[in-house]
């Protein structure tokens, strides 16, 4: 089983399949493997799995300029690499 985090922050830039993710924590900056699968998407939250772990990402009240948040209220299921039929080399 993947370890799973939770953390708090914002994303720099799209989080998209195939790319490592950069989040914003604070004053912190954290990068992460290559992204396998985006699983929910909300204005407040975003799920997505790396190549080591699955992050449970809760977005701050007030997000960064640059940052991507959908418009819908509540999660919502997002295209994985399983589902496209694998992944990008």
């Amino acid at each position: 089983m993947k370890k799973q985090i939770q953390i708090n922050g914002t994303p720099i830039g799209e989080i998209q399949i195939g790319s490592p993710a950069v989040i914003m924590e604070g004053e912190l900056t954290r990068r992460t493997s290559t992204v396998l699968a985006i699983y929910a998407e909300s204005k407040s939250k975003l799920v997505f799995e790396t190549r080591n772990t699955v992050y449970f990402l809760q977005y701050p009240e007030k997000a960064a300029p640059g940052s991507i948040l959908s418009g819908g209220k509540a999660l919502s299921r997002k295209l994985t690499a399983f589902h496209s039929g694998g992944c990008q080399s």
